[in-house]
């Protein structure tokens, strides 16, 4: 079992649960959510910072910034045009996204009773939305990036600040911390694809190319 789908199965009990405590046993939550929340803080926390260990990390759309990671083609030359078209509609999946969320944010921290355990509840939907878009279908990819697939992805890195930019209507020092967690790797992924594009195509990288892949689901 990889590791995606590991954390998919973890992200649906979460989810689960957390569903469950706050429609039956919301009292109860709000009593053990100042010792839930630091624990899943932990968790996340690992599970980011991961990525930068490469005995950890299986995901290899992650390690695209990475110097280990890239074996210069031979045959093939990088297009400049598809380089800017990837930047464009990164900037319009930014403003789309971030946009939406926070208004999302401001919505429930102002009209809902109890709002920080709706905002956490939230966060964990986009926490197992992000494997659905791994293992099942992403709409990033569909409609705007048209990739074949993550490994090639244009914001894989973005990821964790996708998730943990939500938790900033949390006023807590573990929403502070996550958040910081996910800018360092989405500045550190755009400093590296602005500095070595060629790090993160399949043209200029044999890494990325299907021979190189381990997903046995991948239809190539």
């Amino acid at each position: 079992m990889s590791k995606s789908v590991r954390d998919f199965i973890l992200s649906l009990i979460l989810v689960v649960y957390t569903t469950v405590m706050i429609l039956f046993f919301q009292d109860k939550f709000i009593e053990l959510f100042p010792v839930i929340y630091p624990l899943a803080g932990l968790y996340f926390a690992y599970n980011s910072l991961s990525i930068y260990v490469p005995t950890i990390n299986e995901f290899a759309g992650s390690k695209k910034p990475f110097t280990y990671f890239y074996k210069p083609s031979k045959t093939v030359t990088l297009n400049k045009d598809i380089i800017h078209e990837d930047q464009r509609n990164a900037v319009l999946i930014f403003i789309l996204y971030f946009s939406s969320l926070t208004l999302i944010g401001w919505f429930i921290s102002n009209y809902f009773s109890q709002p920080f355990i709706f905002i956490f509840l939230l966060f964990l939907l986009l926490n197992l939305a992000d494997y659905v878009c791994v293992l099942i279908w992403c709409p990033f990819r569909t409609i705007f990036l048209k990739n074949k697939c993550c490994t090639t992805c244009r914001i894989t890195n973005w990821d964790r600040l996708m998730k943990f930019w939500i938790l900033l209507f949390i006023p807590h020092l573990v929403s502070y911390i996550l958040f910081c967690i996910g800018l360092f790797i989405f500045v550190h992924w755009e400093i590296s694809i602005y500095k070595h594009p060629k790090r993160f195509y399949a043209a200029s990288n044999e890494m990325l190319r299907c021979y190189h892949c381990e997903n046995m689901k991948c239809k190539k």
